[in-house]
């Protein structure tokens, strides 16, 4: 005995919703599912049925929470739907990967000028007019960096962490800028522990990647903190600001 003809076969799940094609929610299970009567041996009963129907609901469950593009071979010439990117990742403009190695490479440099007071090699992390500090509270100089630093307690060893990058665009001069932001964690010389924010703005000079501004945000601390009381005061939004 011939088995029944159920329709000729078609692509599945066209997320164009094109006519004649299923819908996202059709559940169908496979890439070419019959366009004819749903046949026979799919209403089976007992075991074998239950676990085909939980297996149907599984795969089910699995395309509402990923939803594919259009079955390949549907040649309804739709271009997939895609979900539109979130407004801060289509703003964030990466640097690329050397750009991003010279920074992270001038950020270990900072922590160790800092750990060993090697002012001498500040030209290797700071402009010459570079800020550092925070908003109303800036130094403007190499020098007045390294003058500020030097009168606080030694803090050793430095460690700076998840950098994130994003390129800004150039300023009035021409210069390629870029932003990064990242987490520091410095051990006092009795043992106890700070942590906060960096907030960098850099400018690439002849000599390569510099930081101009530095914006220190504090992070957890206890009230009596010989480096003040917590100041968290930066975020995505900070990072993003005039990004492109």
């Amino acid at each position: 005995m011939e088995p029944p003809d159920h329709g000729v076969l078609r692509p599945a799940r066209c997320r164009c919703r094109c006519r004649g094609h299923p819908g996202p929610d059709s559940g169908r299970l496979a890439d070419l599912t019959p366009c004819g009567p749903r046949p026979q041996h799919a209403a089976r009963t007992g075991a074998s049925g239950w676990r085909i129907r939980a297996r149907a609901l599984y795969i089910r469950a699995l395309r509402r929470r990923h939803p594919p593009g259009p079955a390949i071979g549907c040649g309804c010439g739709h271009p997939p739907q895609r979900r539109a990117a979130p407004v801060s990742a289509a703003r964030w403009v990466r640097v690329p990967l050397d750009d991003a190695l010279q920074i992270h490479d001038v950020l270990a440099r900072y922590a160790h000028c800092i750990d060993n007071r090697d002012w001498d090699r500040l030209p290797l992390v700071f402009t010459a007019d570079a800020q550092f500090g925070a908003p109303g509270n800036y130094t403007q100089s190499r020098d007045e960096i390294a003058d500020r630093i030097e009168r606080v307690a030694p803090y050793h060893p430095h460690f700076t962490t998840d950098t994130v990058i994003a390129r800004l665009p150039a300023d009035s001069t021409g210069r390629e800028r870029a932003r990064s932001w990242s987490k520091y964690l410095i051990v006092r010389h009795d043992g106890s522990l700070a942590s906060g924010d960096y907030l960098d703005e850099w400018v690439r000079t002849d000599q390569g990647w510099r930081i101009n501004q530095r914006r220190v945000s504090r992070g957890q601390r206890w009230e009596n903190d010989p480096g003040g009381p917590s100041q968290r005061d930066l975020g995505l939004s900070y990072f993003l600001a005039d990004a492109s």
